[in-house]
């Protein structure tokens, strides 16, 4: 009866033991996972500034901050570096797409430029506009002068027929109102 009641202690000491140190594992996993959760909450605020493809950009992070789980941190990183790289590349690319976008509290859906950080747009009723930086992240506004319209529309006949590289002047968004005052 003896040999049971220590053979029974020495079990359950081992399983406190194993339980002890699974907890304590999981909880250094989590700390070590910390600044994976941070690259990713960076990356969030990122896909604001450059409003391209947004709603495709947030959805691969939070699938991503989704997938991360119990996930050791290298793995963890592992999986959050092609979301870098990509962010990153997109920064030295120009590129075009079809999606909705708000300006002036109307929803349209515009062909979206982006050459490198900057985006501009163009509706199918001919105006045209750049993504202004801000507080709040971006936000798209409608270029309405003659010369500025001119280049931007300039700058979408040349994408239209391939062309990535060469000179083109644009309208300055960060000369443009943000969040209501003047840069």
């Amino acid at each position: 009866a003896g040999r049971e009641r220590r053979a029974t202690a020495t079990g359950q000491a081992r399983e406190a033991a194993l339980a002890l140190a699974s907890s304590e594992t999981a909880a250094a996993s989590a700390v070590a996972r910390a600044p994976v959760v941070e690259a990713l909450d960076a990356l969030l605020a990122h896909v604001e500034t450059v409003p391209y493809r947004v709603h495709a950009r947030r959805e691969r992070i939070e699938a991503a901050r989704h997938a991360l789980g119990d996930r050791t941190p290298a793995d963890a990183a592992a999986l959050v570096w092609p979301i870098v790289a990509d962010e990153v590349a997109l920064l030295d690319e120009t590129a075009r797409a079809r999606q909705p976008i708000e300006v002036d509290g109307t929803r349209l859906v515009a062909e979206v430029a982006h050459v490198g950080a900057l985006v501009f747009w163009k509706a199918k009723d001919g105006r045209v506009g750049v993504s202004v930086p801000g507080k709040a992240g971006a936000r798209f506004v409608e270029v309405t002068d003659a010369e500025g319209r001119q280049r931007l529309l300039l700058l979408f006949e040349t994408l239209r027929r391939g062309a990535t590289s060469g000179v083109l002047l644009v309208p300055n968004p960060l000369a443009l109102e943000s969040d209501g005052a003047r840069r």
